[in-house]
Order: structure tokens, then C-alpha cells, then sequence
């Protein structure tokens, strides 16, 4: 019971109010509930109805867990303090129940949240919670994951299509169509940059994601990716590589094939392929 002060009834009791206490007979005032020596980190406890009787009647209110307080560093006996719900947490009832997690792994609430309506998405997830992640390819766009634009990529959770990325071997702005590299070119990563050109006297297929891929043309030598030299004169190149013409014959620089060696004056061709023989009255 409490005494109202500067009444003109004196004894007149009536109940403490609630987040109040009083458990002795007296004409004593209510005592508050247990409260925060800091009160910008935690909140006052409170009753659930007034009237209260004994501190234990004190609990942390909705949205907020109960630790021990500055005089009760280890739980021997009731002094508090109520701490407001991490973020991603929420609690939905008075007393020392824990808070709870919000459902899956995608979702957040505020600290101190009060209810599982507190939790949403978080970006690259849609709902409502337990949250479905965006798969890597994807990005979210009005609570649907849509795919990125052809011939580019994302990581998973990727909240807007900017997240996109042209694929190695395709060029283009971060979120736009790509372009695959022409012939002659390669892109060795992912991204907006240009396509870079193949060593000189080398060429590509389209689409190239290394330069490895560019490969010398008929006529030159050299290993993949270049540099490339010109087959001299006497030589062709076979699988990439300059052979000398056959005895007695030579080629042009840059020959491509066999067919480029000819016989050297004083020789002709004695049978099929390039076999040449000494000219009567040669020499």
C-alpha cells in the first residue's frame, strides 16, 4: 500500500503503481522496480499490473532480457538491469525468457523489437521471413530474384542489378548487356573493361577468356599468347612451327604450307610432292 503524500485523509492507502513495489507493512513509499544506472543502454523494469508486492513481481518489459545488475555481478539474488534485444532479435513477452532470433538466416529486427513482425529480409533475401536468399547470377527487385542480364554474374545476396558483371570473355557496363570479344581479342576477367587485342601476327576465336587463346597466324611461329615471329624465306609453318622446305627448294617469308616450297634454279620437280632433282646440263 502506498501513503498518498498532502492528502487530507492521511491513511488512505491505495495500490502502487505499476513499475513500483512495496513489500512491508509501513507507511512507506513504493520502491521503483529495479532500473539502468545508464539509462541510454538499458530500460526500466516494470509490473505487469499494479499493486506489486515483492521486487520479483519486477520484470523486463517486451523487447528486452534481464542480466545481472551492478550488485548482482553473479545472479545471487534480485537486482537487475533490462537490456534491450540485439538487432536480429526479438521478444514478445515480460520476464527472463530469452530473446529470440529472428527466423532463418536472412532476416533482421531493430534492437529491442517486440515481435516477429519486427524481422524483414535483409537485402539480397526475399519474404516475408524465414528469408530466401538470392543465389549467386541474381540480384532482388521488388521481393523477386531476378537473373542478371545474359552473359554476366553476381554474387549471391546482390541487392541490385549494378551487381551484375560482365563474364570473362564479354565486355559491357556493370548491370547492362554484354558484348562477346570479336575474333582477334580476349578478356581474361570479370567486369566492364574493354577486350584487349591479341599479340601482333595472332588471332582468337571470339568469346577468348585468356590470352593463351590467341594462337599465331599461318606463316608466323611462336607459343600461344605470342610473341609471334615470321617463318623466314626457306620455310612454312606446320602446326606452328616453321619446317624447312625440302632439299634444294625454298619459299617466300611467311609461307603457310608445303605447297610454298618450289624448286631452286637448276632443279625441278621430280615426282609428286616436292622432291627435286638436278636439271640435265645443270652444273
Amino acid at each position: 500500500s502506498q501513503m498518498q503524500l498532502g492528502s487530507s485523509e492521511p491513511w488512505r492507502c491505495s495500490e502502487c503503481p505499476e513499475g513500483t513495489y512495496k513489500s512491508t507493512v509501513a507507511t512507506t513509499q513504493c520502491a521503483l522496480c529495479p532500473g539502468p544506472p545508464n539509462p541510454d543502454v538499458a530500460v526500466q523494469s516494470e509490473t505487469e499490473s499494479t499493486g506489486a508486492s515483492s521486487v520479483f513481481e519486477c520484470v523486463c518489459p517486451l523487447g528486452n532480457t534481464p542480466i545481472p545488475g551492478p550488485n548482482n555481478p553473479d545472479g545471487d539474488h534480485y537486482d537487475f538491469v533490462c537490456e534491450p534485444c540485439a538487432a536480429g532479435k526479438y521478444k514478445n513477452v515480460q520476464g527472463t525468457v530469452a530473446c529470440s532470433s529472428c527466423p532463418g538466416s536472412g532476416a533482421s529486427a531493430p534492437a529491442g523489437s517486440t515481435g516477429v513482425s519486427a524481422c524483414t529480409c535483409n537485402v539480397g533475401f526475399i519474404g516475408p521471413p524465414p528469408c530466401e536468399e538470392c543465389g549467386a547470377g541474381t540480384y532482388t527487385l521488388n521481393d523477386v530474384c531476378k537473373a542478371c542480364p545474359q552473359d554476366s554474374n553476381s554474387p549471391a545476396q546482390s541487392s541490385s542489378v549494378a551487381a551484375c558483371i560482365c563474364n570473362a570473355g564479354y565486355t559491357g557496363a556493370n548491370g547492362y548487356a554484354c558484348t562477346e570479344c570479336a575474333a582477334g581479342t580476349y578478356k581474361e576477367q570479370a567486369g566492364s573493361a574493354a577486350c584487349g587485342g591479341c599479340p601482333a601476327s595472332s588471332t582468337s576465336p571470339a568469346g577468348s577468356t585468356a590470352a593463351t587463346a590467341c594462337v599465331c597466324n599461318a606463316g608466323f611461329s611462336g607459343l600461344d599468347g605470342g610473341p609471334c615471329v615470321e617463318c623466314s624465306a626457306g620455310k612454312y609453318t606446320l602446326n606452328g612451327v616453321c619446317e624447312a622446305c625440302p632439299s634444294s627448294s625454298t619459299s617466300p617469308a611467311g609461307s603457310t604450307a608445303l605447297a610454298n616450297c618450289v624448286c631452286t634454279a637448276g632443279y625441278f620437280q621430280a615426282d609428286v610432292g616436292i622432291n627435286c632433282a638436278r636439271a640435265c646440263g645443270a652444273g
